[in-house]
């Protein structure tokens, strides 16, 4: 008796120090996108922090499975296959396979520490707000503060930021994803200082957007506007009743943009020379149209100029490029379902999540390589929304079932 009391009592404590592990290791992570300068770096505290003390710990605490939830089942399907897509391009190059596999297992892994952190600590995204937006905040006041002491205060160049993010147009993504955020903060967030942090980081996204000059990011952030309506219950039983007009009033402002030039103006400067890739990605996805070329690391690509790219700057394109129409249907429809599971729910958290995935949907199409890849920026608007967002339809179910 005595001994089972003692073997109970360290499973507790176990419990405890895995509770608080998964809480530290995930907000440090995400708030460490905005002060870690490198990708190498970021990898180093994803494998440190969170891969292994976790991992450890999965196969001695008692809780129920993250993985038994069909959504996450389904998102776990889409990884792995992903993954094996990679034979498709050079199997002889065991390092190229050992490199897909480290990758699957950095996404695995991440969702399901997301879900088992966000399960047992259900206040861990409003804990989490407040240190990431005085974070992201503060580096945006440096990133500014940089461009500005350059270029003597004048706005004529865009903005580069000179470490972390490689380009502007990553970093004006990532402030995407931080205005959205701030947005939900307003909502979700309770007393006046914590509001006031939530609004001056979303001046302060929209200032780096503004600076970097990104198109791509810009075009993202005013698609996923009408989705902030959605936020609101109220709002939202407005749309229900007034739907047919306004929808007429989006057929008219739509009219106003292709009148005004805004799709020509996008097409005649800021292009990027994606005239040039996107078709050649196209023509390379039907010569292999079902399950694509194989996942290949910084897969390179000749547009049809000639010259050769790094990438497909197209999150879809290169889906269907590299895993064919199979790996563009196991990634895009979960996704889709869980944008709408987010929307349909009841909590301001979940469908602060659905308009994040949204905004994350549109910016995708002017950027982003394979999903499949190791930490880095682009994680924080693929699996760092998703991830999030599917522990917040997992927490929704853990709350129907107790209350049921």
């Amino acid at each position: 008796m005595r001994t089972a009391i003692s073997d109970a009592h360290n499973v507790s404590k176990l419990d405890s120090w895995a509770r608080w592990w998964s809480l530290l290791a995930v907000c440090g992570f995400v708030i460490a996108f905005f002060v870690i300068p490198d990708e190498g770096a970021q990898r180093e505290l994803f494998q440190g922090l969170l891969a292994v003390p976790w991992l450890i710990s999965l196969f001695l605490v008692s809780y129920r499975p993250i993985w038994s939830e069909r959504l996450i089942q389904l998102m776990l399907v889409t990884v792995l296959y992903l993954g094996v897509t990679a034979l498709w391009f050079d199997i002889s190059d065991s390092r190229h396979l050992l490199r897909a596999l480290r990758e699957v297992c950095y996404v695995i892994c991440w969702l399901l520490l997301v879900g088992f952190a966000c399960t047992r600590n259900p206040g861990l995204v409003q804990k989490l707000l407040l240190p990431l937006y005085l974070v992201a905040s503060l580096a945006a006041i440096v990133f500014i503060l940089q461009y500005g002491l350059h270029n003597d205060w004048s706005i004529d160049e865009p903005m580069v930021p000179g470490w972390k993010f490689g380009n502007q147009n990553r970093l004006a993504k990532t402030y995407g994803v931080m205005l959205f955020l701030g947005v939900g903060g307003l909502y979700l967030l309770q007393g006046a200082w914590r509001k006031g942090l939530a609004l001056f980081n979303i001046y302060l996204a929209v200032a780096v957007i503004l600076l970097t000059r990104s198109k791509g990011a810009a075009y993202a952030v005013v698609l996923t506007l009408p989705f902030l309506l959605l936020m609101d219950e109220h709002i939202k039983s407005v749309l229900k009743r007034h739907w047919r007009s306004l929808s007429v009033l989006l057929l008219i402002a739509a009219g106003l943009v292709l009148a005004l030039g805004v799709v020509s103006d996008f097409s005649g400067d800021g292009w990027s020379n994606r005239n040039f890739i996107w078709p050649a990605a196209l023509q390379e996805w039907l010569q292999h149209p079902w399950f694509g070329y194989g996942y290949m690391r910084d897969a390179e690509i000749v547009g049809t100029n000639g010259e050769i790219f790094s990438h497909e700057h197209n999150l879809p394109l290169a889906l269907l490029r590299q895993s064919g129409l199979v790996g563009f249907a196991l990634f895009l429809g979960p996704l889709l379902w869980l944008v709408v599971l987010c929307f349909r729910g009841p909590t301001v958290m979940q469908r602060m999540w659905g308009v994040v995935l949204v905004y994350c949907l549109f910016a995708s199409l002017s950027g982003g390589k394979f999903p499949l890849v190791r930490p880095e920026d682009s994680w924080f608007w693929t699996w760092v929304p998703i991830a999030f967002a599917l522990a917040a339809n997992m927490q929704k179910k853990d709350l129907e079932n107790r209350l049921g």
